[in-house]
């Protein structure tokens, strides 16, 4: 969506996509993409850590439960539980 809204932006500032155009205004075009994009796209974003509890007995045992009678993969029984994932393979492995 952001690439037809900036397309749209360039024939309203009369810039001809099919004509060349010189350097100081392929890099005025740039920069004014660069902040649209700067507009839409969150400052700051880091990925989200599971925040992880101690595993308890009862959660390893659901962590077995889970992925035995179940299809679903280590992530997603980190994610049902909210637990890291690594927590998750590491009770699998025998280490927890």
């Amino acid at each position: 969506m952001a690439g037809i809204r900036q397309f749209k932006r360039f024939c309203e500032c009369g810039v001809d996509v099919m004509q060349p155009i010189n350097e100081e205004k392929r890099y005025k075009i740039a920069l004014s993409v660069l902040e649209e994009f700067r507009a839409i796209v969150p400052r700051n974003r880091q990925a989200r850590a599971a925040t992880s509890r101690s595993i308890t007995p009862k959660i390893k045992a659901e962590i077995f439960k889970l992925f035995n009678g179940t299809d679903l993969s280590q992530h997603q029984i980190a994610r049902k539980l909210r637990i890291n994932q690594g927590r998750v393979n590491e009770t699998l492995q025998g280490h927890i």
